[in-house]
């Protein structure tokens, strides 16, 4: 079996054991408590907690009296009735006391302040969140890949997300409004086989104005998006010195988002550079979708699925695919951590290779803003 192979046999077995976890820890979710099983004395006969015990009885436990035989006004004795019967959900034929109801003045609900548009400095959470499977999205992320013809890589994202302004509201993981990001990140790429020596650099800067109104999504904004050798690689390759390119992108971004179900999302982003250099073309197209379930705040996570396709002029509208799956969580302001499997074809993502293609598998970890 060769390398590649072994490489795609341990991440295949490695996603099996998160489904099987995944499974065990699902099905957890589904039992019914004892606990929420009521347990009440049937009608036409009640306890008298004030009452010695009767023969029979056990320790002084209360024993049931029946009704007929209470003491009292007969005006406090509950009419026998079919009407005033209250069935059991449990068994229709074990009908049930249910205590009488007291009235009391309504609680005063608590004020409800998500719907509340307001400026907001410095918020927390986004409307536009980034692509989970996009590889070049601002984010923290380590990827341990296996490259078909080249052995062990470790990518690397570090960078992030966050909102300067928005008027909006306040709905941690789910707010509405306006929002004006400052998104950023490098990404690498070591060489695991010669003692990670790094290889090449990317990096993107945007400052996208974003929007979210019920299930639709919107973003428009600037980027920038530069690429460099780093000198480990080029002490190793000097042939390229000659060969290097300036690799530049500065232009505008559209992105358009819908969420049927909140944890469905469907996107579609087109990119136009108003400046190229280094054999970068204007045009690009991003789309893809994700699902996750994930609930904010739980500690059992769910499994998350997601797909991405870029296409990029420079290649004649080639490009790349990309697939992820494995296990979520999600924080109350939206955060989402992530761990699980990874697979790549296509051409490179890399920018100083870009026309390079690349067949990989491997394992992640990722933190998106």
């Amino acid at each position: 079996m060769s390398n590649y192979g072994r490489a795609t046999h341990c991440v295949v077995l490695w996603c099996g054991a998160i489904v099987v976890w995944a499974g065990s820890a699902w099905a957890q979710a589904f039992d019914i408590p004892a606990a929420g099983i009521p347990s009440e004395p049937l009608l036409g006969a009640e306890p008298i907690m004030g009452a010695p015990a009767a023969s029979g009885a056990v320790g002084g436990v209360p024993q049931l009296v029946p009704r007929n035989q209470l003491p009292g006004p007969a005006s406090t004795q509950a009419p026998d009735r079919a009407g005033s019967l209250i069935e059991s959900t449990f068994s229709p034929e074990a009908p049930v006391q249910r205590e009488p109801s007291i009235a009391t003045e309504p609680a005063v609900p608590a004020e409800v302040v998500w719907d509340e548009w307001r400026w907001q400095f410095l918020p927390d959470g986004l409307m536009y969140p980034a692509y989970l499977a996009g590889g070049r999205e601002p984010r923290f992320a380590s990827l341990w890949l296996y490259r078909r013809g080249d052995g062990w890589l470790w990518d690397s994202a570090l960078g992030g997300q966050v909102g300067l302004i928005r008027y909006g509201s306040e709905d941690g993981p789910w707010p509405e409004g306006w929002q004006i990001d400052f998104a950023g990140a490098a990404f690498t790429r070591q060489d695991m086989d010669r003692d990670l020596d790094v290889r090449e650099v990317d990096y993107r800067l945007a400052v996208p104005l974003t929007y979210r109104r019920g299930i639709f999504e919107f973003k428009f904004g600037y980027y920038h998006v530069c690429s460099h050798l780093a000198d480990e690689y080029l002490i190793l390759n000097p042939d390229a010195l000659n060969t290097r390119i300036n690799y530049v992108r500065n232009g505008l971004m559209l992105g358009l988002a819908l969420r049927p179900w909140r944890p469905l999302r469907l996107y579609t982003e087109i990119g136009y550079s108003v400046h190229t250099d280094g054999g970068a073309e204007p045009w690009e197209f991003q789309f893809g979708g994700e699902f996750v379930p994930a609930e904010p705040r739980s500690l059992r996570g769910s499994p998350f699925f997601a797909v991405d396709g870029h296409l990029r002029q420079e290649v004649d509208f080639s490009g790349n695919f990309t697939i992820q799956a494995g296990w979520a969580w999600r924080s109350r302001t939206g955060h989402l951590f992530r761990v699980g499997c990874h697979y790549f074809n296509g051409l490179s993502d890399q920018h100083q290779f870009f026309r390079t293609h690349e067949d990989q598998v491997g394992i992640g970890l990722w933190y998106d803003f």
